[in-house]
C-alpha cells in the first residue's frame, strides 16, 4: 500500500513541473507580470480543486456500477493528461519550428543569390607586384 504513495508523489512532481512549463510559455508570450503569474497560479490550483471534487462526486455515485478499481480510473486520467500536455506542446512548437525553418532557408537562399551575383559580375583580379607586400586590397 505505500508503494501508491510514490505513484502520487510522480503525478504531484508532473503537475507542478506542467504548471510551471505553462508559467513559462506565458512568461514568454505576455512578459512578466504579477496577475500573470497569479492567473496562472489560480486556474491551476483551480484545476487540481474541481478535478479532485468532480471525480471523487463521479466515484460516489457511480460506485455500484463501476467495475474498474479507481487506482486505474485515475492511472489513465493521468496517462491521458500526459497525451494533452505533448499535443498542447507540438502545438506550439511545431508553427514556431517551420517559422524559423523558413526563415533560415530564405536566408541562405537570399545569401546564395548574393554570392552567385557578386562572383559573376566582379572583374577578374589583377596580378600583384613580384616584390610588393601582400595587403587586403591585393586579395580582393
Amino acid at each position: 500500500m505505500s508503494w501508491y504513495f510514490v505513484f502520487f508523489f510522480v503525478s504531484g512532481f508532473c503537475s507542478i513541473l506542467y504548471e510551471i512549463v505553462w508559467l513559462r510559455l506565458s512568461m514568454a508570450q505576455f512578459g512578466v507580470t504579477s496577475a500573470l503569474v497569479s492567473i496562472v497560479l489560480s486556474m491551476f490550483m483551480a484545476g487540481l480543486g474541481l478535478g479532485s471534487w468532480g471525480s471523487g462526486y463521479a466515484m460516489r455515485k457511480y460506485e455500484e456500477r463501476n467495475t474498474v478499481p479507481a487506482l486505474r480510473l485515475y492511472a489513465l486520467i493521468e496517462l491521458l493528461i500526459v497525451v494533452a500536455i505533448i499535443l498542447v506542446i507540438a502545438a506550439i512548437a511545431i508553427p514556431n519550428l517551420l517559422r524559423a525553418r523558413l526563415a533560415a532557408n530564405e536566408a541562405s537562399a537570399a545569401k546564395s543569390v548574393r554570392w552567385c551575383a557578386c562572383s559573376c559580375c566582379r572583374p577578374a583580379p589583377r596580378p600583384a607586384a613580384p616584390n610588393a607586400r601582400c595587403s587586403s586590397r591585393a586579395i580582393r
